[in-house]
């Protein structure tokens, strides 16, 4: 696949500083439709996702603590990260990071995605293009904006991305959430990690999951079954399929679904943060608050929100 092109009028000149021979390459830039994995759930594993001289400098240009944090007595056992309207709007930021980031919030990157992935999705969501009146390659796309409710039909885009730079440190050593699936608003996550060369910690990778008892885990159509202490169902009900190194230059992205079960494994007592970065697509026009239901104990199914049409004829009746 070739290295699409982006707009490399990255600096505040437009001198074209941070461009790799006038292109910065996506984390797609490699991925084949037969490198696919499917079972448990569509996603794709990438090993030196991007050439080594670009991935050279990112890494080298990776923002320091004054990105993520006000100041340094901050830094603690935590996850910092910067959202990727943040990072653009950063002085923290290098040329050649702000043009990486703006390539995967782009219309063009969506579409990498939905030429790789848009089969499955529709498989997963079969009523999307119908509800959206749309396919999904003809999506509007728009940056992330944390500050607006999604989805939501009066959402300027149908699908906002974000590109989001993070740390994560383990000053001691830290389990992470354990086994989840994300928001029923998100169709893609992918994470590329940045892993520093003098990095010897333990631990860290990504963990694939899949459940023992489907009739179980997911009790009826796009429903997750929670269970009570648990970030989503218990780990006892899963089976680890395998997990993917915390490497550097490594990516993994998958589709989310109900079934997208995954989770960070515990990372070692380190003095160098866990680097990555988060890369989302999130649908936005929808009418309908998730994809996908969970049903979570205490409080039975949580149902989603009724249609906008269904909400007006309730207040008109109300009337």
């Amino acid at each position: 696949m070739s290295m699409p092109a982006l707009d490399t009028a990255v600096g505040a000149g437009g001198s074209g500083e941070g461009k790799l021979d006038g292109r910065v390459q996506s984390v797609l830039a490699k991925a084949r439709k037969l490198d696919i994995r499917t079972d448990p759930f569509p996603h794709i594993v990438i090993e030196n996702a991007l050439d080594q001289d670009l991935y050279d400098r990112l890494a080298a240009e990776f923002p320091g603590s004054e990105f993520f944090f006000e100041n340094e007595q901050k830094i603690a056992n935590c996850k910092a990260l910067k959202t990727g309207p943040q990072s653009l709007s950063s002085p923290h930021a290098t040329p050649l990071w702000k043009a990486f980031i703006r390539h995967h919030m782009s219309p063009e990157f969506y579409r990498e995605f939905a030429a790789l992935f848009g089969d499955l999705l529709r498989e997963y969501y079969p009523d999307v293009e119908r509800i959206m009146g749309k396919p999904l390659e003809e999506m509007s796309v728009g940056p992330r904006k944390p500050d607006l409710i999604v989805p939501s039909i009066k959402h300027p885009y149908d699908v906002m991305l974000d590109c989001q730079p993070f740390v994560d440190y383990t000053f001691t050593a830290r389990k992470f959430r354990g086994p989840h699936v994300d928001s029923g608003t998100e169709i893609y996550a992918g994470l590329l990690y940045m892993r520093e060369a003098e990095d010897d910690s333990t631990g860290g990778a990504l963990a694939v999951w899949r459940a023992k008892d489907k009739a179980r885990v997911f009790p009826a159509p796009r429903t997750i079954r929670y269970d009570p202490g648990s970030a989503g169902p218990a780990p006892n009900r899963l089976d680890l399929v395998y997990e993917v190194p915390y490497a550097s230059n490594t990516l993994v992205l998958f589709v989310n679904s109900w079934r997208s079960l995954h989770c960070a494994q515990t990372r070692s007592a380190s003095l160098l943060p866990r680097r990555a970065i988060n890369i989302i697509g999130e649908i936005c026009r929808y009418p309908e608050p998730s994809l996908f239901q969970d049903d979570r104990p205490g409080g039975g199914k949580k149902k989603p929100r009724p249609s906008l049409a269904r909400r007006a004829i309730s207040l008109l009746r109300r009337i």
